[in-house]
């Protein structure tokens, strides 16, 4: 089913296999099996970590809805399977004395630091620009055509 339908990698496989056959030793037939056996499985992998009862469910899950399909069962018998929910913990904050130990600030200087010109460099660009536009631009009309507005070139 996996392999056919979805393309699972053999890894994958071999793991589904595992948690259906260790679902099998633990409550036998998996197509027979009642809803009690199935609920039982939940304290038979109490002691697995959330994550790895996470995904024995997952695998048995997927199996009920095959057998469904297939008309194997008339029940699914997949909602008395345990839902485990794993917590990650909230990352902690830290004190700014800890930072402060981590990465201590920056020596602050008299000086302007050397990128305070970057603030300015956008500025002088368009100026430098207009300036250079503005300069063409009259050359063509001094040489067209004179323009009170604009003095004579000397």
């Amino acid at each position: 089913m996996l392999a056919a339908e979805r393309g699972a990698a053999a890894n994958t496989l071999a793991a589904y296999r595992r948690d259906l056959d260790g679902a099998e030793e633990a409550i036998g037939d998996l197509v027979t099996a009642d809803n009690a056996a199935v609920a039982s499985l939940g304290a038979a992998w109490s002691s697995l970590a959330p994550s790895s009862l996470a995904r024995k469910c997952s695998a048995l899950r997927q199996f009920c809805g095959f057998m469904l399909d297939e008309g194997w069962r008339g029940d699914d018998p997949s909602p008395a399977l345990p839902r485990p929910r794993s917590r990650r913990p909230l990352p902690r904050l830290q004190p700014k004395t800890t930072m402060r130990r981590c990465a201590p600030p920056m020596p602050r200087s008299s000086s302007p630091p050397p990128w305070r010109w970057l603030n300015r460099a956008p500025a002088l660009m368009c100026a430098r620009t207009l300036l250079l536009l503005s300069t063409r631009l009259r050359l063509r009309l001094l040489r067209l055509k004179p323009l009170p507005i604009l003095p004579r070139p000397m």
